[in-house]
């Protein structure tokens, strides 16, 4: 891991909503907290640009004419951030580059990540005020002057971020990759573990439960934070009440009893401000209200037999499925590799092959294969040909739920090109 005083703050922006659609990557290292070096790098997604994303961005086609792709980028960023702390801003960029790795088949980028979203949350939770902790927002509250939605410059305004973090809560960079795997209230999530409702009779209580409890510990967890108490699960200076299963309370012999319950009672007999209580204590003090709310109604129950069979169907594939599992990665290799001819000739066939059972079953078909053909022909710039297959689609019979939604939109936008060109 590099220097803790060191980062590289990153972002990314995209050409539709297809996560993996990268269209820009902006990359700012920060050296003994400032800025010193600024990368922008424009990326050839290999997808349409969506009219939406390019008004937020302001990146277009031939910007990125010529440009490398994510194949080409991967290798050289992923060098660069080995054994890296990158900061950006929001879960949206690193899960963007985990689809595009996804989608060229490379391997996540080796790197720490710590997302600025979730260090605010716990730097200032006074601004959960309902203006949220967007980077605008944050970049207002603290005078950062920056151009949103250019790549390099909200990198550097969550840099920034991360810094100013570091100032006003005292804790180094090294410190916050591990506070942000807390609670915002500060506690290591757990199993159990959870905030209790502060209005609650039982608020600021912190309750931790051990031994062989009669009611699922899930239940117990449940009624307590109902009742107002923080659910922790494990003792220390916090704890104020340790729940014991009734036969535990009995037990004298410190071997037979649980290493939370023997600290606690170590605890106690130094004058900690703790109460060991049993189970049926604790049921009276959260009382029967509670104690129902917390227990889930019981699904009607599966006979083995129902259940085996239900196991099978969902570990073993028809042959169909497995065809159409096969047909559909075949696709994906052949767009990939840029042979599209041989993935058109796929798709087509099996269109044909769908609308046959269409007719003869009064099935609908199948929007995937409409829509990656339409992909392929917007790619080989040949527009009648990506609207007479979104045409085609519009005029098959559509299953129950699966109306022409996102096709429908796709054949619109296709037809204004075709009215701006004059075709």
């Amino acid at each position: 891991m590099a220097e803790v005083a060191d980062f590289i703050a990153l972002d990314v922006e995209t050409a539709n909503a297809d996560l993996g659609s990268i269209c820009s990557i902006g990359l700012v290292h920060f050296r003994n907290g400032a800025a010193f070096k600024s990368l922008t790098i424009l990326v050839d997604p290999e997808d349409e640009f969506d009219d939406l994303n390019s008004g937020i961005h302001g990146i277009r086609p031939e910007d990125v004419a010529g440009k490398p792709t994510m194949a080409q980028v991967f290798p050289a960023i992923s060098a660069s951030l080995t054994d890296v702390v990158v900061v950006h801003h929001s879960h949206f960029d690193k899960a963007a580059l985990a689809r595009a790795a996804d989608k060229y088949g490379t391997g996540p980028l080796p790197c720490a990540w710590l997302d600025t979203v979730r260090v605010a949350r716990r730097a200032w939770p006074h601004f959960n005020d309902g203006g949220g902790y967007g980077l605008a927002r944050l970049a207002s509250e603290f005078e950062i002057s920056f151009v949103h939605h250019d790549a390099a410059e909200d990198a550097r305004a969550a840099g920034l971020i991360m810094l100013r973090a570091i100032a006003d809560s005292g804790y180094s960079l090294q410190d916050w990759l591990s506070r942000v795997e807390l609670t915002i209230s500060g506690k290591v999530p757990g199993k159990f573990a959870s905030d209790g409702d502060p209005s609650g009779p039982l608020a600021g209580e912190t309750i931790v439960f051990t031994g062989a409890l009669e009611i699922p510990r899930s239940i117990a967890a449940r009624a307590a934070s109902k009742m107002g108490c923080n659910v922790a699960d494990g003792v220390n200076k916090r704890t104020t009440i340790l729940v014991v299963g009734d036969q535990d309370l009995r037990r004298t012999k410190g071997s037979e009893k649980s290493s939370k319950h023997r600290k606690a009672e170590e605890m106690v007999a130094a004058g900690l401000p703790l109460r060991i209580v049993g189970e049926s204590d604790f049921k009276l003090m959260v009382g029967s209200a509670a104690m129902e709310d917390a227990t889930p109604e019981r699904p009607e129950r599966i006979s083995s037999v129902a259940a085996t069979g239900i196991r099978e169907l969902v570990v073993t594939l028809t042959p169909e499925a497995s065809r159409i599992q096969d047909l559909v990665e075949r696709v994906k290799a052949l767009k990939r590799t840029g042979e599209y001819a041989e993935a058109l000739s796929l798709l087509l066939t099996e269109i044909d092959s769908q609308e046959r059972v269409s007719l003869e079953k009064n099935w609908g078909v199948a929007p995937w294969y409409y829509e990656q053909a339409a992909i392929i022909y917007r790619k080989l710039d040949d527009l009648n040909a990506e609207i007479s297959i979104l045409e085609r689609f519009m005029a098959q019979r559509h299953a129950p739920g699966v109306g022409p939604g996102e096709l429908a939109l796709r054949l619109q936008k296709a037809r204004l090109r075709q009215s701006s060109q004059g075709r």
